[in-house]
């Protein structure tokens, strides 16, 4: 016997250290996933590290998983990992957190997943989730995601030599920028490519108010490639208005200082370009012979067209029409694939899809709204009929009995007031009876299970028993009706919504509890716990801080249930 005792005792210990251990171990991944929250944006390799020492990542809570996967993809496309192209559980982590209405998760979810289609050129997908990016970091406050995805959306618009839309979304990101002072390489960014999409739409003097702001700001942060590639611009600029000798010197400039292949390249088709224009042949030729062994290292596709006319056009001007011809061909060919590849269709039915999306949720909330518009006119229109026939009435009763009708009102005031009297009496009473009941079973059941203890009654009798049931299901009909009229108070709150999906019956109960004026005593009592005074203290300042989070006011909630304390 003593063997069985002791092995379900080793079994109980057992599963109790596991339940501790585990509940240890969630906790330590809950902190580890803060702590990479909070280093994924300024050290993302960091929170990498942070992320890989969580193990088994999805035997977190559902939500702290969700947010894991975005945590994690944002670090990866912080330090440029290729492999986030294959991250499709940020899939999961959207629609998740679309659900839950976390708008700012939400923001961040869309976000990366426009990046993971970037990455695999879905120009469509991109475009929608970096709206939808837009949608939830506006509604969030986050200035820098929602400047960041207006962003990524002019660059798509410029990939797609859509300039105009570039210029649209660059602005808009602009905007957003200039409320932070940590996108400084973000903004340098922003105002090239807006420059840039102004001088191919031909809008030269725009280009050089923002070749010519930029230019201040790299100087401002010395950020020497920056430096260098608004000097290019500005020599492109200015061959475009026809100053070529301004063109020139600026380009050379450009040219000199550069240490980036992908910019070398782009300033040798600028310079042949330019030579094109002044004639010099001889020094076209030299950015020809480079330009022709730079094309294969080239990836943007109006770049390697551009290059193509400008080669053909320097073997035209110097009398080689067969090489002219040739290069004429690779042009046309390069024109036919960007043809074959427009995507504007696909663009503009992902932003279709962005706008039912939008027009939906809009929707659904205009329908609440509404709804509640349509309930109060109604009631407006019953108030004013019900008005209008006691007024109808009234005055048929003025006209007949003047006299009588006054004292009617009158005697109808006073039994309305004994009515209302006797209502918040009633109502006193009954909350004092069942405190009392309560309290008082409390004390009969200890005297009784005194009384069956000295006289070693082993089983409650029946008549006692109903007793109890009846108290019980007094007790829990009542306190099911104080959760009732706490979900009733709340409801009528701003932030009524946010407290009904935090708080749980227990708590609406102790709110309630607490609002009526019970002590801890009682409360404890009614809840069916240990009125100990750290117990009901840790009880409220937990209920307290949910009720913080939902909206609450904090004077508010000290004087619902704090006032027992303060008191004292």
């Amino acid at each position: 016997m003593k063997n069985i005792v002791f092995g379900k005792s080793y079994i109980l210990c057992l599963l109790l250290i596991f339940f501790f251990y585990s509940c240890k171990k969630d906790n330590h991944s809950a902190e580890l996933l803060i702590k990479a929250q909070n280093k994924v944006e300024d050290n993302p390799s960091e929170a990498l590290l942070l992320l890989d020492s969580i193990h088994n990542p999805e035997q977190m809570s559902e939500d702290n998983y969700m947010q894991y996967i975005v945590t994690r993809v944002q670090a990866k496309s912080n330090v440029h990992r290729p492999d986030i192209k294959n991250d499709t559980l940020i899939f999961d982590a959207y629609k998740y957190f679309d659900n839950q209405k976390n708008i700012h998760q939400s923001a961040l979810a869309h976000y990366h997943t426009g990046i993971l289609y970037n990455l695999n050129e879905f120009a469509d997908k991109e475009l929608e989730h970096f709206k939808l990016a837009v949608y939830y970091a506006q509604k969030a406050h986050d200035s820098i995601l929602a400047g960041k995805s207006f962003h990524w959306i002019g660059n798509l618009y410029h990939r797609k030599n859509m300039v105009d839309s570039a210029i649209v979304n660059y602005r808009q990101a602009l905007k957003f920028y200039a409320t932070s002072s940590k996108v400084e390489i973000y903004r340098l960014h922003t105002l090239f490519y807006m420059s840039f999409s102004y001088e191919v739409a031909g809008k030269l003097d725009s280009a050089m108010v923002y070749a010519d702001k930029g230019m201040q700001l790299a100087k401002e942060f010395d950020n020497k490639p920056y430096l260098t590639s608004f000097t290019h611009l500005q020599g492109i600029i200015y061959r475009d208005l026809g100053n070529l000798q301004r063109s020139e010197s600026y380009l050379q400039k450009a040219l000199d200082k550069t240490a980036d292949q992908n910019e070398l390249r782009r300033i040798c088709l600028s310079m042949l370009l330019l030579y094109n224009d002044m004639d010099k042949l001889d020094s076209a030729r030299q950015y020809t012979d480079l330009l022709i062994k730079y094309i294969p290292e080239m990836t943007y596709i109006y770049t390697i067209q551009e290059s193509y006319a400008a080669i053909s056009d320097y073997y035209k001007k110097s009398g080689n029409y067969k090489a002219a011809l040739y290069y004429n061909s690779l042009y046309d060919a390069t024109t036919r694939k960007i043809k074959e590849a427009d995507s504007s269709n696909k663009l503009a039915e992902a932003d279709r899809r962005y706008k039912a999306i939008i027009e939906q949720k809009e929707l659904a909330g205009m329908r609440l709204r509404n709804n509640l518009y349509t309930l109060g006119t109604i009631s407006l229109i019953l108030i004013i009929l019900v008005l209008t026939c006691s007024c109808k009435k009234a005055s048929q009763l003025k006209r007949q009995r003047i006299t009588e009708r006054n004292k009617l009102l009158e005697e109808q005031s006073q039994v309305q007031e004994k009515l209302l009297e006797q209502q918040h009496k009633n109502l006193t009473y009954m909350q004092d009876i069942y405190r009392s009941i309560v309290d008082e079973w409390v004390d009969i059941d200890k005297k009784v299970k005194t009384l069956a203890k000295e006289f070693g009654v082993k089983e409650e009798p029946e008549l006692y028993m109903k007793i109890k049931q009846m108290i019980e299901g007094f007790k829990e009909n009542t306190n099911h009706q104080l959760v009732g009229q706490a979900k009733e108070f709340f409801l009528k709150q701003p932030y009524g919504e946010n407290a009904i999906s935090v708080l749980k019956d227990k708590d609406f109960l102790l709110f309630m509890l607490y609002y009526c004026g019970y002590k801890r005593n009682d409360v404890a009592i009614l809840l069916g716990v240990n009125p100990h005074k750290d117990n009901m203290a840790f009880r409220k300042l937990n209920l307290r801080n949910k009720l913080l989070k939902a909206g609450m006011q904090q004077e508010v909630i000290e004087k619902i249930l704090f006032s027992e304390e303060n008191a004292n």
